[in-house]
């Protein structure tokens, strides 16, 4: 008899502001009518759109408000939350980590810094008037490249056992990654994100689907929409996409909860009815 493997997620659209703390209240106000959840994937600085790099509140690791709320809400909710991105300081280095913090109900604390950043000279406007320069290398330190940041984290969701592959927004155009995940097995790969409108509007949807396809993985992507403080408009259209590319879900413009029945075993069926992997010659 086959065991039921279906957890129920959510992916949440933000327009987040520079207030930490409406951005925190917006969330818990979300999910307290929302349906019951096994798992909550959040957008990329969904803490904080900050004005400029003098108004950014970044944390120490480990201690913090938005690190605590995110264990309380955790516990308080029975969920796993994969928390998008947040400033975190940690070792000896002067600038924060872009860090995804994956946390369970016991409060246990999976972390992930963002490998690949976003510098760019690209037009981030509907209107296409004018083009912006974005450095997050002059804000952030970018993650070591070390085996613990490219393996899938082994995470209870519910009552099954999860193999999930944390990314952040500009890490989705560089596909080896993904594939250290899939040589793990990975079950759910996601990724929080702010993109740009007009590379949205371009590239979201097909990298988004074609990281889904090409590793028979579950692809849950929170996204951040609108026009924010600083003038940055991004492209929303958060989804859920299946392992064979298909969208369970997708919000263009809407902020709130995305929702979709992930189940398990239907990836697994695929990797052994369409076995790709075991076919590939290039490592």
């Amino acid at each position: 008899m086959t065991v039921n493997r279906t957890i129920r997620v959510a992916c949440m659209q933000m327009s987040s502001t520079s207030s930490v703390e409406q951005n925190l209240a917006f969330i818990t106000s979300n999910l307290e009518s929302s349906v019951p959840i096994d798992l909550l994937v959040l957008p990329e600085n969904f803490s904080q759109m900050p004005e400029n790099q003098r108004s950014l509140r970044a944390e120490d690791d480990g201690v913090g408000k938005v690190q605590q709320y995110l264990v309380a809400l955790a516990k308080r909710l029975n969920i796993v939350i994969v928390a998008g991105s947040l400033p975190i300081v940690a070792g000896k280095n002067s600038r924060p980590f872009a860090r995804c913090l994956i946390v369970t109900p016991e409060g246990v604390r999976f972390e992930y810094d963002k490998l690949h950043l976003f510098d760019v000279d690209v037009v981030d406007k509907e209107d296409e008037s004018s083009t912006q320069t974005y450095r997050e290398s002059d804000s952030y330190c970018a993650g070591a490249l070390n085996e613990s940041q490219v393996s899938p984290r082994n995470l209870k969701i519910g009552s099954n056992t999860v193999r999930l592959g944390p990314s952040i927004c500009y890490d989705l155009r560089f596909p080896e990654l993904y594939r250290h995940f899939s040589n793990s097995g990975v079950d759910i790969i996601t990724v929080p994100a702010a993109f740009t409108y007009q590379t949205g509007s371009a590239h979201w949807e097909c990298l988004l689907r074609a990281r889904a396809i090409e590793n028979q993985a579950y692809v849950l992507a929170a996204a951040q929409v609108g026009v924010h403080e600083n003038g940055r408009q991004t492209w929303g259209h958060s989804m859920i996409i299946d392992p064979w590319g298909s969208v369970l879900a997708k919000e263009p413009s809407a902020t709130g909860l995305l929702y979709a029945d992930l189940d398990l075993n239907h990836a697994e069926r695929l990797r052994k009815t369409f076995p790709v992997m075991t076919h590939k010659r290039l490592v």
